[in-house]
């Protein structure tokens, strides 16, 4: 009988689940021209690759660009104590979805994580 009464609240709960908002980006979105980074997240905790920062890089340029996106990691303070990058070839009309992770991976749970340099 509990099982019977688990399941079904489980089974009610899908909808409201399905309905929540998703999260809003921790960071403004960038433009360089007519390339952009838009949906930028920082997590503090994630099983499958750590703490990182993520985000959507779209090229509205006629032709592929060669997209190099650099994160810089901060203590609490403000003190920037790492800057890390990730860089893809992104096709024209196309977008790249990147993650990038501290070498420390102590360090974005006690500070922070943003975008400061796009270059294409």
């Amino acid at each position: 009988m509990r099982t019977s009464v688990l399941i079904l609240a489980i089974v009610l709960s899908l909808p409201a689940l399905a309905a929540r908002k998703p999260k809003a980006p921790d960071q403004d979105d960038i433009a360089h021209g007519c390339i952009s980074v838009t949906d930028i997240h920082r997590n503090t905790f994630n099983l499958a690759i750590g703490p990182n920062l993520n985000g959507t890089v779209r090229n509205g340029c006629r032709e592929a660009v060669m997209v190099d996106v650099t994160a810089g990691f901060f203590e609490k303070d403000g003190s920037q104590v790492e800057s890390r990058s990730a860089f893809e070839t992104v096709a024209a009309g196309a977008s790249w979805k990147f993650w990038i992770t501290p070498s420390n991976k102590m360090i974005v749970p006690v500070g922070r994580a943003r975008i400061i340099q796009l270059t294409p």
